[in-house]
């Protein structure tokens, strides 16, 4: 697996910070990405064919960006932290009725990136229900207005779930 160069990093984090969605490698699969703003929220639930109120993945890069985000415990930090890529529910410290889920970037070429954009909405790339996409050719195909930053073929296993709230495994 190749990692983006720090040239792609560089115009990642521009077209982020100018709002755009790209299609991004992440620890475990492709996904949509973009910086965590209620309108590309919407926007991309939208590409996915998913319900607007759909909760996304939100990508930490450090234990400490989670901690400014979630109301977190000991034993859901060391979650985050797992060698097994972990997406952990939480509730939100600025809404305490609103869920967050977070999940802890491994990738360093991805980590550099949120170190410029903060946070970001990770999603599988596929139409909602359906099989995530992961071959180049399909990522392309999926919405051709988007920008695909291809590395070659990921794991394709996404990241497990865990809900500290409830304390089970939802995936």
């Amino acid at each position: 697996m190749r990692l983006l160069n720090p040239k792609e990093q560089q115009t990642i984090i521009n077209w982020l910070n100018q709002g755009e969605i790209l299609i991004l490698p992440t620890d475990t699969i492709y996904g949509l990405s973009g910086r965590v703003d209620a309108k590309l929220k919407v926007k991309i639930n939208r590409l996915k064919q998913a319900d607007q109120e759909k909760q996304l993945i939100i990508l930490v890069n450090s234990l400490a960006m989670a901690e400014s985000l979630v109301k977190t415990t000991p034993d859901s930090l060391s979650l985050l932290t797992s060698s097994e890529p972990t997406t952990v529910i939480y509730l939100s410290k600025t809404t305490p009725e609103q869920t967050l889920a977070l999940r802890l970037v491994k990738r360093p070429d991805i980590q550099a990136i949120i170190d410029q954009t903060g946070p970001l909405y990770s999603t599988s790339v596929n139409v909602h229900h359906h099989p995530f996409l992961q071959t180049k050719k399909s990522l392309e195909e999926f919405d051709p207005s988007l920008r695909v930053f291809y590395v070659g073929e990921l794991n394709g296993q996404p990241s497990r779930i865990y809900n500290s709230l409830t304390r089970k495994y939802e995936r």
